[in-house]
């Protein structure tokens, strides 16, 4: 009878192990700690493993401890204006392809923090409403 209780208590303490959950927490961000604003409209993690969000004040990086932000400057050669970044894609290059809520598509250099905009997606074609959901590199770059 000892026997068939010890064996009872083994098991039980056994089985108890295995159905324990992990313990997980969860850090919430703000402006406060460097995110540019509260409103997360696109996310992704690149190649590398930078957490990078759109938001309605421009792009934010996030290595797990701080972030840093590209918002809307105009550049002289490019005359590139980002604000509200709605969707996000990385390529095989390592580039990260902005879309802004007026339907411009930008790529995003992350060496040289330089914005560049796509010619394809200014006034002309954005009467066809296409959103950058996917991206294809081409043998000639």
């Amino acid at each position: 009878m000892k026997k068939l209780i010890y064996i009872l208590t083994c098991l039980l303490v056994f089985c108890w192990q295995f159905q324990a959950q992990t313990i997980t927490t969860h850090t919430h961000y703000s402006v406060d700690n460097g995110l540019s604003e509260n409103h997360i409209l696109s996310m992704m993690q690149d190649s590398k493993g930078y957490l990078w969000f759109g938001t309605y004040d421009g792009l934010n990086k996030f290595d797990g401890f701080s972030f840093v932000n590209y918002k809307g400057k105009k550049q002289q050669e490019t005359n590139a204006t980002i604000f509200r970044v709605d969707r996000l894609r990385e390529d095989k290059s390592g580039y990260i392809w902005v879309q802004s809520n007026d339907g411009q598509v930008y790529r995003f250099n992350p060496s040289t923090e330089q914005f560049l905009p796509i010619p394809q997606s200014l006034e002309r074609h954005k009467k066809f409403k296409t959103s950058l959901n996917r991206s294809t590199l081409l043998s000639d770059g």
